[in-house]
């Protein structure tokens, strides 16, 4: 099988950072800034509740709950060291655990896995370069699991030995900053552009392209340090949107939407609820094909499209399928290739596909879906019961505003929102100083109450 050649566009604004991994002109993966599974917190515990089985915990930002299996329950007004292991999804509380991972680039190490153990990534396929890579991290006298990543290949000599002393250092430095302050707070110790890298890092990118100063900075560092042994491609962008230049912005819209349509006709339309997501496939026959072939054929078709779009969503949780029954009767194509895609995806498991098309599957849940990040419920759009958040639609105006201060570098622009943006904006104002240091003080955001809430307008002052 031929390595495939992927590209990361990360867009590192003032409000908010994106990426999004392209092959060619696919996007195949959106991430979204700060990412909230894998965040590592400072935690005091509230309550131990052994008949619960697990402890409460404060996080500073929000509660988590704390399974025991983890192993013995905390005391109670303790502060502890824990990672989020899945943020609050539909009113239940975010787990979180104790045997963190850590990780880089090159590696991810989990201290408290137990048993000592190296595992290397199966895209390492050269069996010489996998039992070089697993002697060489073998000798470093860890505790726990240790993974060796894809961008490790090649890896020698001193870049070696300090790949896991990193490692390390990060984990006593949280431990450290928990014993000397037992705040509750956000302890992970990267975040943004350099983040998104390491996100990604087990497609082995070829070229990074990064927007925002302060991001590229960020990679670059992260990729002379760790990742000089690679010939990765790093380009300083000086265009405002590359997200859209890349197709990701449309890629964001489609999975945003209920429907999406496809190639050969037809469409699949995806309603995602608390309890499950229903997907139905709804295609036509096509002319020059028996009616049953051509059901069979755009039925095929749709599958690879599902299952991109539940990865692109972040779905998990139970999946029903609805098959038209024409396309199932008589034959296992669409079981095969719904077999085929399934395993594409770590800890995907499939049920039955009945006579008459339903098709259970249940996906791995570890992140809220794009939905549920991006929208709270109520209203119209873009699905049903849902409009976006108002920290959504402040970034899209920040973006604008930062487009505009680029095309009228003397002018002084006014940013103009609905009332509820316009007071996110100035309640949140980390935002403004990134901007007033490149452009200078050359802006404000005024609110208009005529203006509906997804209404931006940014104008010349005059």
């Amino acid at each position: 099988m031929s390595a495939r050649n992927f590209d990361l566009i990360i867009e590192a604004g003032p409000l908010e950072t994106r990426a999004a991994l392209v092959e060619g002109e696919r996007v195949e993966a959106i991430w979204l800034g700060p990412e909230e599974t894998g965040a590592i917190y400072a935690a005091k515990v509230t309550k131990a509740d052994p008949s619960l089985g697990g402890a409460f915990l404060d996080l500073g930002e929000e509660e988590g709950f704390l399974n025991a299996s983890d192993g013995a329950l905390p005391e109670e007004g303790s502060t502890i060291c824990v990672q989020m292991k899945r943020p609050a999804i539909g009113g239940k509380a975010a787990l979180v655990t104790q045997k963190m991972t850590l990780t880089t680039p090159l590696l991810s190490w989990q201290p408290l896995a137990g048993k000592r153990k190296v595992s290397i990534a199966p895209e390492i396929t050269s069996s010489e370069e996998r039992e070089r890579l697993t002697a060489m991290m073998d000798e470093k006298g860890f505790k726990g699991e240790l993974r060796i990543r894809p961008y490790a290949m090649g890896l020698v000599g001193e870049a070696g030995r300090q790949a896991f002393t990193k490692l390390r250092m990060d984990y006593d430095a949280m431990n450290k900053a928990v014993k000397e302050d037992p705040t509750p707070r956000r302890l992970s110790p990267r975040q943004g552009a350099s983040a998104a890298l390491i996100y990604f890092a087990d497609h082995s990118p070829k070229s990074i392209e990064v927007s925002g100063i302060q991001g590229f900075l960020d990679v670059k560092a992260l990729v002379e340090n760790d990742l000089s042994h690679r010939k990765v491609e790093l380009i300083a962008s000086q265009v405002t949107g590359i997200f859209e230049d890349c197709g990701a912005e449309e890629a964001l819209e489609i999975a945003l939407s209920r429907e999406v349509v496809l190639r050969g006709g037809g469409r699949i339309v995806i309603d995602e609820a608390e309890a499950l997501t229903a997907i139905d496939v709804d295609v036509s026959a096509t002319q020059g094909q028996s009616y049953k072939g051509s059901i069979v054929k755009a039925a095929l078709a749709a599958i690879p499209v599902i299952f991109q779009q539940l990865k692109m969503r972040r779905i998990g949780g139970q999946v029903v399928i609805d098959f038209p029954p024409i396309a199932v009767k008589g034959g296992g194509q669409v079981l095969s290739v719904l077999k085929t895609e399934a395993k594409k995806v770590p800890g995907a498991r499939l049920g039955k596909l009945s006579d008459g098309g339903l098709f259970h599957l249940t996906m791995p849940r570890t992140n809220r879906s794009l939905l549920e990040r991006m929208t709270t419920q109520a209203g119209e759009g873009p699905v049903p019961g849902r409009v976006f958040a108002p920290s959504v639609i402040a970034a899209k105006a920040v973006r604008k505003l930062e487009k505009e201060l680029v095309d009228a570098p003397t002018s002084s622009l006014i940013l103009t929102t609905a009332v509820d943006i316009a007071a996110w904006l100035q309640t949140h104002k980390a935002w403004s100083a990134p901007l007033a240091e490149r452009f200078g003080p050359r802006f404000k955001v005024v609110s208009d109450e005529t203006f509906s809430r997804e209404k931006i307008d940014v104008s010349v002052k005059k």
